[in-house]
């Protein structure tokens, strides 16, 4: 296992000015993965509460979040940068080295919807070509009246904004990098959460459409905190660096539901599960209610370890999910992968209909 703090420290800079300046959509956009706010912000607390770092509010254009796409800066680096050799070094370099291609990508995140001329104007700094986007963005984007001054101040004067991009990068980074470095520890655990677990391994796989004999183990990693449920990934010859939330891990069940809509479904694989002596059985109990392992052992009369690697193997499939209660894990059942597997099924049958 390679892992480098680099990618996730600047990452988790964006995301914690992301977060001060738009926590409310920040909050609905996760509250698709938990409604726990004390869990889903525990990491930015910890972090404001530590090293205080303020970011000014004339930089907000460059981390303004409204659910439907990455803010400009994380769209920037994603865009622009390669994840191995993502760091603060690199895009205070590229910011420093290309200003104008930096100012054009940030005037077309906001603009990419109006002709070509008149974005040329805006970046010629025409007072005209200004207030109609100002306008436009009035009508476009869901802004604060607080924040539009910061935008006027973006489009006359956008080398010193940038400056001050860059001022907040330094300051936020040089805390970044030690909070890092105290919770490495916290970051192997995490890989090894996922190293020893077979369910895991597997669902992380269909969530990220690797192939199934990938050695997870031998990949690069960075570990995020500041957004604990965020997974990104880049490939290249000699393997794949992931990025991803400390606790994305707890919720891998969901980024395979509501991502990837189950294409790895194969309706030879979930016949063969759903055939099982007991799993009809067992479904009918959970739609009555979810259950533990013991709760089902009691009313099967089996044993525990008989349970287990049914239930195993239902939710390394994703026909149960299991949740965490207290001590207690319990399991349900999943409709979305039924409604998905029974149209598979159904394709399957009438593909071999058609060929008799």
């Amino acid at each position: 296992m390679n892992y480098v703090s680099g990618p996730a420290c600047l990452y988790d800079a964006i995301f914690y000015a992301e977060i001060y300046f738009c926590r409310t959509m920040c909050t609905n956009t996760l509250s698709s993965i938990t409604e726990d706010q004390e869990e889903m912000y525990s990491s930015y607390t910890d972090f404001f509460e530590k090293y205080k770092v303020i970011p000014d509010k004339s930089i907000y254009p460059f981390f303004y979040y409204n659910g439907k796409r990455p803010c400009p800066l994380s769209d920037f680096c994603d865009k622009n940068l390669s994840y191995f050799a993502t760091s603060h070094t690199n895009i205070r370099a590229y910011l420093c080295s290309n200003p104008l291609d930096f100012q054009y990508f940030i005037i077309s995140y906001y603009f990419e919807q109006i002709p070509n001329a008149d974005m040329d104007k805006i970046l010629d700094g025409d007072a005209e070509a200004i207030a109609n986007g100002l306008m436009h963005l009035c009508k476009t984007y869901d802004l604060e009246d607080s924040y539009m001054e910061t935008y006027t101040e973006l489009f006359y004067h956008f080398e010193n904004v940038v400056e001050e991009l860059i001022r907040y990068l330094d300051n936020v980074m040089f805390y970044m990098v030690k909070y890092h470095k105290n919770r490495l520890a916290d970051s192997h655990r995490t890989l090894q959460e996922l190293f020893i677990d077979d369910i895991k391994v597997s669902q992380f796989k269909k969530a990220h459409s690797l192939e199934e004999n990938l050695r997870l183990e031998s990949q690069t990693y960075s570990i995020c905190y500041m957004n604990p449920y965020i997974t990104m990934y880049q490939g290249k010859e000699n393997g794949y660096i992931f990025i991803f939330g400390n606790r994305m891990l707890d919720h891998i069940g969901g980024y395979v539901q509501y991502a990837y809509r189950y294409r790895y479904i194969k309706p030879q694989r979930t016949m063969q599960l759903l055939g099982h002596e007991y799993t009809m059985k067992m479904l009918k109990i959970l739609k009555k209610g979810d259950a533990t392992v013991s709760q089902l052992s009691r009313i099967f009369h089996v044993s525990r370890t008989s349970i287990i690697r049914l239930v195993q193997a239902l939710e390394k499939e994703l026909i149960l999910i299991s949740y965490r209660d207290g001590w207690e894990h319990y399991y349900r059942i999943n409709y979305d992968y039924l409604f998905y597997a029974k149209q598979k099924i159904d394709t399957y049958f009438d593909g071999m209909m058609v060929n008799t």
